[in-house]
């Protein structure tokens, strides 16, 4: 899978309810937005001149009947949001990468 990093860690439902239990004590955090005013700095249309590089899609070829195709931060979407692949019990982190996308003529 070519998005995720090597290192799993263990997940299933007790994880869930432990990581709920957890952040349900906390106040909530306003996530902290990209810094580079490159990708935050989008216009609409640089935006949408953003394309998520087919080759690079999670399950791309393992005939699950989908794939998993990314966003890109930007525009109007200035919080990341960390994604994992559960596989197997274990949860890999989704590693962002600018490789992943065509920036386009007008994004470039």
């Amino acid at each position: 899978m070519p998005f995720t990093q090597a290192v799993a860690e263990p997940f299933s439902a007790e994880v869930v309810r432990q990581l709920a239990a957890s952040l349900a004590t906390r106040s909530f955090a306003q996530p902290a937005e990209v810094p580079s005013p490159k990708v935050t700095g989008l216009t609409y249309d640089q935006f949408r001149d953003v394309r998520f590089k087919p080759e690079r899609a999670i399950w791309r070829g393992e005939k699950v009947g989908f794939e998993l195709h990314l966003l890109p931060v930007g525009w109007l979407f200035k919080h990341p949001v960390t994604l994992h692949v559960v596989e197997g019990g274990t949860a890999r982190r989704i590693e962002p990468s600018a490789g992943y996308f065509d920036f386009g003529k007008l994004a470039a």
